[in-house]
């Protein structure tokens, strides 16, 4: 249960950042750790660069659920 309630939380993220999870969950299995690591950080950046990053900032700041735009 814990799996399904961690899964649920991840869901309800940013969907470029969901994606983004989901991706580096894959891809991670199969690459050299030194490759994964830096793969993460490229990921985390481009996420981080998006729309959806800044209004989920700026939903914690204001105290309301964010609304995702997928941009």
């Amino acid at each position: 249960m814990e799996a399904r309630s961690l899964a649920e939380r991840l869901c309800q993220g940013a969907p470029l950042a969901v994606r983004a999870v989901k991706e580096m969950a894959y891809r991670g299995q199969t690459l050299p750790w030194v490759d994964a690591v830096r793969m993460g950080e490229a990921m985390r950046r481009v996420v981080l660069a998006t729309d959806d990053a800044s209004e989920g900032m700026m939903a914690a700041r204001e105290g309301r659920p964010p609304r995702w735009e997928g941009r």
